[in-house]
């Protein structure tokens, strides 16, 4: 008995001295005779295996024991064989770690030409059945970063967990690695259709803001030990069991983990994995992404798990973070670069948001019928409550409230300008710290051009170097590992990765030179540069009618989507029922159009009565004889099928990457800009600060001047061509019942101010 209490002293000895959160385990046979406590296998347990079990350095939690009987589990006064079978079921619930194997020879990033160079081989892990990080090239491991605030009310802030890909040789220390990082609500799972509307109490979002003590850590454990626990399950969000495959949520940027950079990607509040609520738009949103930063920067905790509260340190990176990604991705790089954290070297966001509001709304007008898109959204990316998790919990009663809140604040601004978007409006804030580089597609019917002007002015206000990389292609990102474009003598690819050598490795390759736009030709698809986005230079287009007065009526509604269709090449108003306004301009001479066409009509409306009334402006290239030019699909000329076949290991010495080039087509007619306004608030202007409720409301059958902004671009007409501008009544409604309101344009007083290049 002395001897049996021997062995389980130091067996208990050994679990208090390696103190990190549980992992489930499974084993048969041999395996679980090992971790029964016969380490060794020879059919008894002793001295021989307790020391097996301290060079194992298994994982184990605390166990509360008193008195100096360590080897009496069960605390009745002797180590007995209830105390044996008690440890048995404990060492079963191990995971034994199999380490990460040697250290391989010292490697370390090198720049060539400004720009960091291939020396990682990665393997894609999709189809691996069980992951492991032995031998890999990159280690592949989770940690869950502690935000300020609980915003599912639980008493406890909230974790984000948080996905790392870091090339091994920065993780055995040859260098320290720096950080291109994605915000991602998507990244966790997403839902085509989530319950737009609950007919519940609204909890105003303020009741969300609470920020409770700070978890009190329980230990550390070494990069090592974390990235050993790391289990397929948990990377991936998606496994489909019949086709054996894994849907990875963080290979978007192998082209830089490829060259040393370190990887990271959460989907941030209230997704798979995480706690709290998915707030979209939100300051707590924010502040959990930028919680991800001060981790990385060495100035915020991170878990390892979510219930053990040992501590893991991003020993690894150098500080220094970029943040990137596309579409709601970009948004989030905005949103955190306005918190000016420390850490946060620099942005790349594509086809980023820049105001809630004028992506849902403008000027004056909800582009959505029932005003509910923020909420939503949210609803898509919740992925917490997703397949009934969660669902009868307090947390979920939260959220519901929250979406109904959004949605009645929404409505209850009308299309307006209020605190509830001015709280969700990147574009005013003045505390931006870093430079950008703005990514941004300029046949975007999505994220619509005008986000990454209004972002360009807020960086430009907070005295930040700023860069537009304006391309033809829609809502795309131009390049990445399987395909990529040439700009110049680069491709879009090299470019960002010089961008990121400068800023977060502090490479001198001069890429602050840049001039300020960069900007793909509509005309031949080479992309040529521009000393700055403003431009002093105008021309103005007035009505070409000898009329004083244009009454305009409904042109059926469809039509804007037939014979205005950015895509269409049709040219026939024979069908029109109504009579829209048309104003007409010769081009003699290239004019390329540069900024935000300002169309100002004096209007005198009718049959206000209707909540949404608008008006919309539609500026044209047109010719007699066809043209070449991109269209709002534009694509890659290679099938993205011969890349898809390719192997999945990428050798970075013979990368995957194809330069390709985006199709043009053959328009008798192109769209160069669009706008749309509500004829119930004439005093709404460019920026949405201006939007605001007015005073005093519209009469009906009075003058109005009205300033419609239309989408900013960088557009050339070439000679021989026509610019038409064609003004149109309209009724944003989905069930197109009501008709639209008609209008009288006083041409006298109406006129259009088109920016053009000096």
């Amino acid at each position: 008995m002395k001897h049996l209490k021997t062995i389980l002293s130091l067996i208990l000895i050994s679990a208090l001295m390696c103190s990190v959160g549980v992992t489930a385990f499974s084993a048969e046979g041999e395996e679980q005779q090992r971790l029964l406590g016969d380490a060794d296998l020879n059919g008894v347990v002793d001295i021989a295996d307790a020391t097996a079990v301290q060079r194992y350095d298994a994982y184990f939690q605390l166990l509360a024991f008193k008195g100096e009987n360590m080897g009496d589990v069960d605390r009745d006064g002797s180590t007995d064989i209830v105390d044996v079978s008690f440890l048995q079921r404990y060492l079963a619930g191990m995971r034994a770690p199999q380490g990460i194997e040697e250290p391989v020879a010292p490697q370390t990033m090198r720049f060539e030409e400004g720009s960091a160079q291939p020396f990682v081989k990665l393997e894609e892990e999709y189809y691996w059945e069980s992951y492991s990080n032995r031998g890999k090239s990159v280690l592949m491991f989770m940690v869950y970063v502690e935000t300020d605030y609980d915003t599912d009310l639980d008493g406890k802030p909230d974790l984000i967990k948080t996905w790392v890909k870091l090339p091994r040789a920065a993780a055995e220390g040859d260098y320290k690695a720096p950080v291109i990082y994605e915000a991602n609500p998507y990244s966790a799972g997403k839902s085509d259709s989530p319950s737009s509307s609950f007919a519940i109490e609204p909890l105003d979002e303020q009741q969300l803001k609470n920020t409770p003590a700070k978890r009190i850590p329980a230990g550390a454990a070494s990069l090592e030990e974390v990235a050993d626990r790391t289990v397929l399950s948990d990377w991936h969000y998606q496994y489909a069991e019949a086709a054996g495959i894994f849907y990875s949520n963080t290979g978007g940027y192998d082209y830089y983990l490829a060259r040393g950079y370190a990887v990271v990607s959460t989907a941030g509040l209230g997704t798979n994995g995480s706690e709290g609520l998915e707030l979209c738009g939100t300051a707590m949103e924010a502040e959990a992404f930028k919680s991800v930063i001060e981790w990385l920067h060495g100035d915020r905790t991170a878990y390892t798990d979510r219930d053990s509260n040992i501590t893991t340190a991003a020993d690894w990176s150098n500080g220094k973070v970029g943040m990137t990604g596309i579409s709601y991705l970009g948004t989030m790089a905005y949103e955190v670069a306005t918190t000016g954290v420390a850490g946060l070297e620099t942005v790349v966001p594509l086809a980023g948001i820049s105001s809630w509001y004028d992506y849902t709304n403008s000027q004056g007008l909800c582009n959505y019928d029932d005003n509910n898109y923020t909420a939503w959204l949210s609803g898509i990316c919740s992925s917490r409550f997703f397949d009934g998790h969660d669902r009868d919990t307090d947390a979920y009663l939260y959220y519901t409230q929250w979406r109904e809140y959004v949605r009645e604040s929404a409505l209850a601004l009308d299309g307006d300008y209020g605190d509830f978007w001015a709280a969700r409006d990147y574009s005013a804030a003045d505390s931006i710290r870093v430079p950008a580089l703005i990514v941004h597609g300029l046949n975007d019917y999505n994220v619509r051009t005008k986000q990454f002007d209004l972002m360009y002015r807020a960086f430009k206000s907070s005295g930040q170097p700023v860069k537009l990389l304006l391309h033809q292609n829609a809502h795309d990102t131009p390049g990445s590992r399987w395909s990529d474009i040439m700009i110049g003598d680069v491709t879009y690819c090299e470019l960002i990765n010089r961008w990121f050598s400068h800023y977060l490795a502090g490479v001198d390759n001069g890429i602050e030179e840049l001039p300020e736009v960069t900007v793909q030709s509509n005309v031949d698809g080479r992309f040529v540069t521009y000393d700055s986005w403003e431009t002093a230079a105008s021309v103005i287009m007035n009505p070409d009618t000898e009329e004083d007065y244009t009454d305009v009526s409904d042109p059926t509604y469809y039509f804007q989507y037939d014979f205005l269709d950015p895509d269409s090449a049709g040219y026939d108003l024979s069908f029109c029922t109504g009579v829209p306004g048309i104003w007409k301009m010769d081009v003699t001479q290239p004019l390329t159009v540069q900024g935000a066409v300002e169309v100002n009509l004096r209007i005198k409306s009718y049959d206000l009565s209707e909540r949404k009334t608008a008006f919309e402006v539609y500026l044209m290239d047109c010719s007699d004889v066809s043209f070449s030019t991109f269209d709002t699909r534009g694509r890659d000329t290679l099938p993205l099928d011969d890349i898809g076949q390719q192997a999945w290991t990428f050798d970075p010495t013979e990368p995957l990457t194809r330069i390709v080039q985006w199709r043009q087509t053959e328009v008798l007619r192109k769209q160069v800009a669009w706008g749309t306004m509500d004829l119930k608030n004439p005093n709404a202007g460019y920026l949405p600060d201006t939007a605001v409720t007015p005073e005093e409301p519209v009469k009906e059958g009075e003058w109005y001047t009205y300033h419609l902004y239309l989408q900013p671009n960088l557009y050339t007409v070439l000679p021989g061509h026509r610019l038409e501008l064609y003004i149109f009544p309209s009724f944003k409604d989905e069930t197109y019942v009501a008709p639209p309101v008609s209008f009288t344009v006083d041409n006298s007083q109406s006129y259009a101010v088109i920016p053009v290049a000096e």
